[in-house]
């Protein structure tokens, strides 16, 4: 990850070399009623009900649209995770438990946030909702109704959740640069997830122009 990080700096310059000239015609620090397109990668700690706490990759795709110290962010990302373990009650299962395998975690959120500073660089806090599934779901115990038990264990995978964040961001006429940490609610005893889960991402966001008609 050394390489991609040192490389991130050159990136973003060239980036914003590249911007358009109505971009560069931006004051450093604006961008307010725009639109932007940014992709991020990090790394996700969750755990289930039958391991600890595990660390694994993401990458995500956001859109972010701003107001003047508002924005508003939808987002969906991966967390990269083989071979990890789970369980839900199954009177149908040997001893009355079924296990499960699953791959990776989806995770979709809608933000609202507050950019209190205007200016270069910007810290940001926001609140919002979302929806996290298991990936490739598979029973790994015999049951009477296989069919039955799978759907199970695909449903007992998916959750909402409540979500808060944090983040800065340093802004270069039409490119922003972004760090963000981010933590979901606990879901309950019936899901496969135990806890809040934690992502931590850094990115490039660009501007897709104006999000309203200037008057």
């Amino acid at each position: 990850m050394g390489m991609y990080t040192r490389g991130l700096p050159a990136l973003v310059l060239g980036a914003a070399a590249m911007a358009s000239p109505l971009a560069g015609q931006e004051n450093v620090g604006t961008g307010s009623f725009k639109w932007y397109f940014g992709a991020y990668a990090g790394a996700t700690m969750f755990e289930t009900n039958a391991q600890e706490d595990r660390t694994s990759p993401m990458v995500g795709a956001q859109i972010f649209v701003t107001a003047r110290r508002t924005a508003l962010r939808l987002s969906v990302e991966e967390t990269f995770s083989d071979n990890n373990l789970a369980f839900f009650s199954d009177a149908s299962a040997p001893g009355g438990v079924q296990q499960v395998t699953f791959n990776n975690i989806r995770k979709y959120s809608l933000m609202l946030i507050a950019i209190p500073l205007q200016g270069a660089i910007q810290p940001y806090l926001g609140l919002g909702v979302g929806w996290m599934h298991t990936v490739n779901t598979f029973l790994s115990s015999t049951a009477t109704d296989p069919a039955a038990a799978q759907d199970e264990a695909v449903k007992r995978g998916s959750v909402g959740f409540g979500s808060a964040m944090a983040g800065l961001q340093i802004r270069l006429k039409g490119v922003a640069v972004f760090g963000t940490w981010q933590i979901t609610s606990s879901p309950d005893d019936s899901k496969y997830l135990v806890g809040p889960t934690h992502s931590f991402s850094g990115g490039v966001r660009l501007s897709l122009g104006r999000s309203r008609e200037s008057f």
